[in-house]
């Protein structure tokens, strides 16, 4: 990672701008699968709540 940063200050290459576009689909990848992680949460409890309604 510390090189992809350093290979994103060098401005003018192709492969600046491919690890560039990686680390941002990387960062993307961790937000939504957080997200995701999240949001199973939530359906677990609720269908936990319907579970127990008379």
């Amino acid at each position: 990672n510390k090189l992809a940063e350093e290979a994103e200050g060098k401005a003018g290459s192709k492969m600046a701008q491919l690890i560039t576009k990686s680390n941002t689909l990387r960062r993307r990848h961790k937000e939504k699968k957080e997200e995701l992680v999240k949001m199973d949460k939530t359906i677990e409890e609720k269908a936990m709540k319907v579970k127990h309604l008379p």
